[in-house]
Formats: C-alpha cells, structure tokens, sequence
C-alpha cells in the first residue's frame, strides 16, 4: 500500500513538474500555434511529453486551447507606413463586433524586445476582448522588409489563419510623407540627424524600401494565400469611406455597420500621431499599476474611445506634438530620381491588381 502512495506521489509531482516546464516554453515561444478555427489552436511541441505524464497532457493543453484563441488577433492592418492606417483603424474601431489594441502598433512580430516576451505578454493586449468576433492590431513596421525581414514567419507560427489589409499609395509621396515623421519622432527620441530628405534616404534605405509595396506583398504571400491579404488605396478611403469599409466589411465577415456615421475621419496627422505616442507611452506605466486592468473592462468600449481621443486632441498634448519644424522639400531630381526607381514595382503591383498605376509617375510631391 505504502509502494503504491509513494508511486502515486511521485508520478503527481512528475506531472506538476511537466505542466511547468509546458508552460515555461509556452512564455518563451517555443511551441508553434496551428488556429484550426477560430476558438480553437493545436499546440505542437518540439519535445515529446514523458510517458508517465502523456494523461495529464490533453487537460493541459484544452486549457491553452480556449486562452490562446481567445487572446490573439485574426485580422491586421500591416501597413503600408503614411497611407492612412490610423484612419482605417479609427473607422474599424467604431464597429461593435470588432477589438482592437489600445496602443495602435504593438510592434509584437518586428521588434526583439516585444517578441521575446513571449506570446503571453502578446496576449494581454487583447485581453479585454470578450465575444468581440474580430480582434485586431495595426502595427505599419510589419511590412519594412528587407530590414525586418522574418515577420511573415513570426505571424504564420502563431496565427495562420489571420487576414491582412494594406494600404498603399504613390510612393514618392509616401516616402517624403514617413521622413517628415521621422524627423518628429527624433525629436523625442534622437536617434541620428536624419538632414535633408535627399541625404535621409541614403541614410535610411527604409523610408523607400517601405513604399516597395509588391515585394512587401510577396514576402507575405509565401506564409499566407492571397485571399487573406486586402489591398486598399488610402485615395479610395479618403474620398469614398463608406464604399472601402464596406468592402472590408465583407473581406473581414463582419456584418455591415454604418462607421462614417459620426463623420468621416482624418487620423495622425503629423502632429497627432506624436499625440498618440506621448499618451500611448502614459498608458502603458498606467496599466502597470494592479487594479487599472480590470477597472477599465467595466468602462464600455466607446467611452474609452471617446476619451482616448479627446485627451489625443488636448490642447496640451497638441502643443508638445505640434513643432515647428524647418523641413525643406524635396528637390526635383529627387521626385524624379524617385519615380524611376518605383517605376518597375508600381507595374508590378499594377499587375497584381489588375489596375492601372501609371498616375503614380506624374510628378505629386512639393519640390523646392
């Protein structure tokens, strides 16, 4: 009777130890999540489990099952930089059936530092979710290949099944438009004088590499088939809202709902999107506190909404984002210069989506 107590305690202990060591490498990304639907994920471990715990595997891994499903997104805007994401994302945000990340760029699959929190510290974003049928994110670095070049990877390992929507405009624009940002951004964070836009995208071959939009489009394609990627003109959103979002409606299987109906939106403005960075910064030191999570699930999803954008538009916040920069245009030969080298791309995406893009080489940008 003694052997049997003694073997029984040993084998219980054997199985708290593996239920640890799962969830250590569960933390640490080293399983790979398979969505077969979207309340439901197989968890595929790289090492077998120990004979002696194989019966306390399967209740461990349906606990993990209906956590991690719930907790990750199934849809994202990828980009591209400076097309109109912020205004995509407000307009979806107004959706009943749809959550998405209080801090618009969680950045989770291009930065080191976030990924290697692990997929729990990922989850947390979509914790106040609930039944939302979409959960969403819209981190615009996602598509900066080659410089951040294993995201499509990243996203496939952990949710294959996720749709995408990117945004595109003329390029030429495009790229002036995300050096001007950068240059606010070094403001608050100095990272290099960027000088010049001529002497910026020599420095930072990103700023034209990000408006490469068909090559960005085939990284993607390799990892997810190309009914899950939603291709949209920021032009098209501008000038027709309720057209565009009512196709993405229909590209995300949501039910139809009216989002222009408290007037269209024109987000992140130059100076509003570094409103959005100081008081995203804010926000994160204040989640930390114990408590501020679960209080703000009592709050309905447009009252926070509402006052997140109020406090984006406070005079306060405007006066730290709204400086006076001395950016000089681009120079002629530049746009120029410019316009040839997307030249062979633009035809290319053209292709892709069976349009016309030669609009996209006349000359757009203010030139000095």
């Amino acid at each position: 009777m003694r052997k049997s107590y003694e073997k029984h305690c040993s084998l219980d202990s054997e199985r708290q130890s593996h239920r640890s060591k799962l969830l250590k490498r569960l933390n640490n990304n080293d399983t790979r999540l398979l969505l077969k639907t979207e309340i439901a994920a197989t968890l595929v471990f790289y090492h077998g489990a120990p004979a002696a715990c194989e019966s306390a595997v399967p209740s461990f891994r349906l606990k993990v099952k209906i956590s991690v499903s719930q907790h990750l997104p199934n849809f994202m805007i990828i980009g591209a930089s400076k097309c109109g994401t912020t205004s995509l994302w407000t307009y979806l945000d107004r959706h009943p059936d749809v959550f998405l990340t209080r801090i618009k760029e969680p950045m989770f699959f291009n930065m080191d530092r976030y990924y290697e929190r692990g997929v729990n510290w990922y989850q947390q974003l979509f914790a106040e979710a609930g039944d939302a049928k979409l959960r969403g994110e819209a981190t615009t670095s996602y598509t900066y290949a080659p410089h951040i070049p294993d995201v499509p990877k990243r996203i496939h390992d952990l949710v294959p099944d996720c749709k995408f929507i990117y945004m595109v405009r003329p390029p030429v624009a495009r790229t002036y438009s995300h050096y001007v940002q950068e240059l606010q951004v070094r403001v608050f964070a100095p990272e290099g004088d960027l000088g010049t836009f001529e002497e910026a995208i020599e420095k930072c071959p990103m700023l034209v590499d990000a408006g490469m939009y068909i090559k960005q489009l085939e990284r993607f394609e390799r990892y997810f088939s190309r009914d899950q990627i939603k291709v949209i003109f920021a032009k098209d959103l501008r000038q027709n809202p309720n057209a565009v979002l009512s196709d993405i409606q229909e590209f995300l299987g949501l039910s139809h709902a009216d989002l222009t109906v408290n007037s269209p939106v024109t987000a992140n403005t130059q100076g509003s999107h570094h409103a959005r960075q100081q008081l995203n910064e804010k926000l994160e030191k204040v989640k930390s506190i114990p408590g501020v999570h679960l209080l703000t699930r009592v709050i309905p999803k447009q009252t926070r909404a509402n006052l997140y954008n109020r406090f984006v538009s406070s005079k306060r916040l405007r006066k730290i984002a709204d400086l006076e920069l001395d950016v000089k245009p681009a120079l002629a030969q530049t746009n120029e210069d410019l316009r040839a080298l997307f030249k062979e791309a633009n035809e290319m995406l053209g292709d892709y989506l069976g349009c016309d893009l030669s609009d996209w080489d006349r000359p757009r940008t203010k030139t000095a």
